[in-house]
């Protein structure tokens, strides 16, 4: 720890110095035979001042000489992947030789994964929420709590009865917990879903390159917009947009279908009176998707939820037409989604897990 007792302040400044260590075993102190981080970045703060050092290719760091005062040392830009770890400093004599810690990322040692309880919910309903962590690592970890919301998304569900994660979770090597929290559907989820994006680190205020988890469910909706796209085929001579393509706007969370329409000699088509949900577009007759992935679209009163889709479709064996309320999917099909035009979609039931700034790709099992 830095300076972390209090002490007599120095008569005179003081140059704060010392050395940048990869902390390999996770013990908290320097040991033998663990890096020396070079080329980083030690930024010292107080007073509502920051002053920055700049490590040496032997680890070592130097500030300026400073008066006695008491502030945080933050190390940042670090090579090859490692955190630092945010540390109160108390400048003082003691503080000419200082072992600054920095860990290696917590998603490196630490799988989470969770699902809400139910696809779809309404607003002011109640969610319970069940998270799993384990520690794939080789050393415990301390004092594991979720960071949530951290962009005050006014879809996020409320994470304010989590005593028991809030508290921290502590995990020896190989173990594995699950915690189930409730959560509840907030008023401002109106626009077809409800979401959660937390991360996982030993401080929540600071994160040191902990799982992020980022789940989304569907909320009923009264409220009401439009879908519009254009299906086109690449053929030998160039782009056609076929007229008559029956196409349909499948709710992503009860698999129903909720309207039917056709495309015009322009290849557009519009459903211009659907529930504020997600969506997927799906192609009957004589035509078929060109991907395999069903690509999910919204409709709500987000900045994006009115945005046109385009898919490109190809000749495919005869799919008939089903009815409004049909369900989308025989039973035990599988069908893979990506979000079309509002960022992240993640299937309520479905579990899932990645690391800081991880592509994520979700695969669903539909049930009729």
């Amino acid at each position: 720890m830095l300076g972390m007792t209090p002490a007599a302040f120095a008569d005179e400044p003081v140059t704060v110095a010392g050395v940048l260590y990869g902390d390999t075993n996770d013990n908290g102190a320097f040991d033998e035979g663990e890096p020396l981080l070079g080329g980083a970045e030690l930024h010292f703060s107080a007073n509502g001042e920051t002053v920055t050092a700049t490590t040496g290719e032997d680890g070592r760091f130097e500030f300026a000489p400073t008066g006695p005062q008491t502030g945080q040392l933050q190390a940042d830009r670090l090579p090859d992947g490692w955190a630092g770890v945010p540390s109160p400093l108390t400048i003082d004599a003691r503080a000419t030789d200082l072992k600054v810690r920095a860990v290696r990322p917590i998603a490196e040692r630490l799988t989470v994964t969770g699902r809400f309880d139910r696809d779809q919910y309404r607003r002011g309903d109640t969610a319970q929420l069940s998270f799993t962590l384990t520690n794939t690592g080789r050393y415990p970890l301390k004092h594991i709590q979720p960071g949530c919301d951290r962009a005050n998304n006014s879809t996020h569900v409320g994470h304010d009865q989590w005593t028991e994660l809030d508290k921290g979770i502590d995990l020896a090597p190989g173990q594995t917990r699950t915690v189930t929290v409730p959560g509840v559907v907030p008023e401002t989820a109106d626009n077809g879903w409800v979401s959660l994006t937390c991360d996982f680190n030993p401080d929540a205020e600071h994160p040191t390159g902990g799982p992020e988890l980022r789940l989304d469910a569907g909320v009923a909706s009264d409220k009401r917009g439009r879908s519009r796209g254009l299906l086109y085929h690449d053929g030998n001579e160039g782009r056609e947009t076929p007229a008559g393509v029956k196409a349909g706007l499948v709710d992503h969370w009860t698999h129903k279908v909720i309207a039917v329409g056709e495309t015009g000699a322009d290849g557009r088509v519009e459903f211009p009176d659907v529930p504020y949900s997600s969506y997927e577009i799906q192609v009957y007759g004589d035509w078929k998707l060109l991907r395999d992935k069903s690509n999910v679209t919204q409709v709500g009163g987000c900045t994006h939820c009115d945005a046109p889709w385009s898919e490109p479709i190809v000749p495919g064996p005869t799919r008939p037409v089903p009815q409004p309320g049909d369900s989308a999917y025989p039973a035990a099909a599988t069908v893979s989604f990506t979000r079309a035009n509002a960022g992240w979609l993640i299937g309520g039931a479905v579990v899932l897990l990645l690391g800081s700034g991880a592509a994520l790709w979700l695969a669903r099992r539909k049930t009729a």
